[in-house]
């Protein structure tokens, strides 16, 4: 993902999925960690863009491309994502 934050500089990120062997998890000084089912997530609280952006990524199959996606605000200051179509 690359969010425009002005004309000249932007953010790059990536979010990555994976399957595990256990739903074990271990604790850390940032927090405990938890399994939530997808259809209990609370999209209320959430960064506006995981709404969006979540179902499509966790709908991907193993062998997929990445997914490109590019944030930027319009005039109106609200947020607009476009998705890159895979090549």
């Amino acid at each position: 993902m690359r969010l425009d934050l002005d004309t000249i500089l932007g953010i790059l990120f990536f979010v990555f999925t994976a399957w595990a062997d256990t739903r074990d998890v271990i604790e850390s000084s940032e927090g405990a960690l938890e399994w939530v089912p997808i259809l209990a997530l609370p999209t209320e609280t959430m960064a506006p863009d995981l709404p969006i952006i979540l179902p499509r990524m966790l709908a991907l199959p193993a062998t997929a491309p990445p997914l490109f996606l590019a944030y930027s605000y319009d005039a109106q200051n609200q947020l607009v994502i476009r998705f890159a179509e895979p090549v």
